[in-house]
């Protein structure tokens, strides 16, 4: 069933992610109850929380505005790396990791609230074509052995 309006894709938006109005509207800076009046069509929706929410949820904004295209925006081209070093990583580097990616979530919500989307915009920094990271390596290499002064191989009688 194709939705016509902003408010039916919104509505239909919160639902694919399985969110409660209060949680949604928690996570754009709204209250459920504005929400609730944006999803009715009595309120529309302003352009700023339009940016927020194709920010904060990898909406494309051509679907919210217009219904054009897919909901959500193409994967990110480092998802492939990501799970990749996931799959390399201990269980618990695997739950600090994620204990970490939503810790900066919450900071990535807090700066687009505060300064709008733009602020996350980092197409136009460069990084100097030097500036590349190895490859992680499947294992790490174990270090060397320390001599043990003490054992019978290096332990020398003086002459005499």
């Amino acid at each position: 069933m194709e939705k016509n309006t902003v408010s039916e894709r919104l509505k239909l938006l919160r639902k694919t992610l399985k969110l409660h109005q209060g949680d949604f509207a928690r996570q754009i800076g709204l209250k459920q109850a504005a929400l609730s009046m944006v999803e009715s069509g009595r309120n529309p929706l302003n352009d700023r929380h339009i940016k927020l929410i194709c920010a904060t949820f990898n909406v494309s904004e051509r679907w919210l505005r217009d219904g054009e295209g897919e909901m959500f925006n193409a994967p990110s081209p480092y998802a492939k790396e990501l799970e990749e070093i996931l799959d390399r990583l201990k269980p618990e580097t695997q739950e600090y990791l994620l204990i970490i990616a939503r810790e900066l979530l919450t900071v990535q919500r807090k700066l687009v609230r505060k300064c709008g989307p733009g602020v996350l915009d980092l197409s136009d920094v460069e990084l100097p074509e030097d500036e590349t990271f190895p490859p992680i390596p499947e294992t790490p290499a174990p270090a060397p052995a320390e001599p043990n002064p003490s054992s019978p191989e290096n332990v020398h009688e003086p002459e005499g």
